[in-house]
């Protein structure tokens, strides 16, 4: 079956269009991800509102309920899920909006903090554990924060989906001479991965700001090491 192009225009960073060719399967995936870019806001606002009076309620009956009894310990577990379920709202609003920030210095460290937290509060890695190494400082590039996010979610999602039997991925933020390379690595079985809708996001994400995506085997214990490449600001 042929490939249908998709002609891809760049924000800033780069000139002109970027011609990529994409199989049908991979255009149904875009679909699927335009339509929950659409969706989610709306879900979040929905969700929200009755969240708010949830949570509003519980910690009002707290009050009236004596200190230490079983009622008041209940309570607290609805409350506390509930500040859960609104962080989770929040962050996923976040990553969904189409408003990406306007162009500023931004620092990798805490886009990557809120990004692997995300992942964490949605157990959306599962059996996967994920460790996010202390950065050497705050790895500050010149870029759009949502853009930033979307990049690391696609890596992550990346990652989750080759090792989602159980694994390890871990995260870091490091400085490499005039850059900074946010990079994610793996415990998958065999090598890097190659192409796919995620990475592919990726590194059309970091073309934007003259970045680069590399791919190549984890240094040691096996796996796979994606490494998005950008000028530190």
């Amino acid at each position: 079956m042929a490939s249908n192009p998709l002609r891809l225009v760049p924000e800033v960073g780069s000139e002109g269009a970027v011609n990529v060719v994409l199989e049908p399967a991979e255009l149904i995936e875009v679909g699927r991800l335009v339509a929950l870019g659409q969706l989610v806001p709306r879900l979040v606002h929905e969700v929200s509102n009755p969240l708010s009076g949830i949570v509003g309620l519980a910690q009002l009956l707290q009050h009236e309920l004596e200190a230490g009894t079983r009622a008041q310990h209940r309570l607290q577990l609805i409350e506390r899920s509930g500040l859960e379920l609104r962080e989770i709202l929040r962050a996923l609003r976040s990553l969904a909006s189409r408003d990406n920030g306007a162009l500023a210095v931004v620092s990798l460290a805490r886009i990557a903090s809120e990004t692997v937290e995300l992942v964490r509060l949605t157990n959306a890695g599962g059996a996967v554990e994920l460790l996010l190494a202390e950065p050497v400082d705050e790895g500050l590039v010149y870029a759009r924060p949502g853009h930033l996010r979307q990049l690391l979610a696609a890596l992550l999602a990346d990652a989750v989906r080759a090792v989602s039997e159980g694994g390890t991925i871990w995260i870091t933020v490091e400085r490499e001479g005039g850059q900074l390379a946010l990079s994610v690595a793996d415990t998958r079985l065999g090598g890097p991965a190659e192409g796919g809708m995620p990475l592919l996001a990726a590194e059309r994400i970091a073309s934007l700001y003259g970045g680069e995506l590399v791919r190549r085997p984890r240094p040691s214990g096996g796996g796979s090491l994606a490494s998005v490449l950008l000028p530190a600001a």
